[in-house]
């Protein structure tokens, strides 16, 4: 039962982590934020398609950067002239949608009910986050005088927790949850009127 549950659950994770991906990449092309695309030329220009990956997943994580809330940005970003926040609130809604829509799809693809649809955004964040921290940290970049494993451990955190003020964690929850609600009952009627035709 658990192993069922847990194969459920890494389902919903890759199809979440896909969608949210992709979504972004596609939608890349129409953003037209100068500061942005200042920041993702500098980023390629220093570590090559990598750096437009590391933007993708800053997108993504730091979601509270499109947002004017007093906060200085890190010194990763004001490195590359990017002194405060982006202020739009238009791709704040935007992010938190993309999140919803990959959240829903991998707890439908997971077909597990509440449990594993909820899983299924959890980890996929989680595992975003660890792969914003390693770039962050491999690609010789500092914040607050870290760098290394520190820089990683401090990053992992401070995305998880300052970065989303843990809004995207909860949307992708909702997002999880209603789609592993609905994929299960698809797969019971599913399930149903297949024993009936058997019959």
């Amino acid at each position: 039962m658990f192993l069922k549950r847990f194969f459920k659950s890494i389902i919903g994770f890759i199809t979440c982590t896909v969608v949210v991906v992709l979504l972004l990449y596609i939608i890349w092309p129409t953003i037209d934020m100068v500061e942005l695309i200042g920041l993702n030329n500098n980023m390629k220009a220093d570590n090559g398609t990598g750096g437009h990956f590391w933007v993708i997943l800053l997108m993504l994580l730091v979601v509270n950067m499109f947002l004017k809330i007093g906060i200085p940005l890190p010194d990763i970003l004001s490195s590359y002239s990017i002194d405060n926040q982006f202020g739009n609130p238009r791709m704040y809604i935007l992010i938190i949608f993309i999140w919803l829509i990959g959240s829903f799809a991998g707890g439908l693809a997971s077909r597990g009910g509440l449990r594993s649809g909820a899983w299924s955004a959890i980890l996929s964040f989680l595992f975003l986050d660890f792969i914003f921290a390693t770039m962050t940290a491999s690609m010789g970049l500092t914040f607050v005088g870290l760098n290394g494993f520190s820089l990683f451990i401090v990053i992992f955190l401070a995305t998880l927790v300052l970065g989303s003020f843990i809004f995207i964690p909860i949307i992708g929850l909702i997002g999880g949850i209603a789609g592993g609600i609905l994929g299960k009952m698809l797969f019971r009627k599913e399930k149903r009127l297949k024993d009936q035709d058997e019959e």
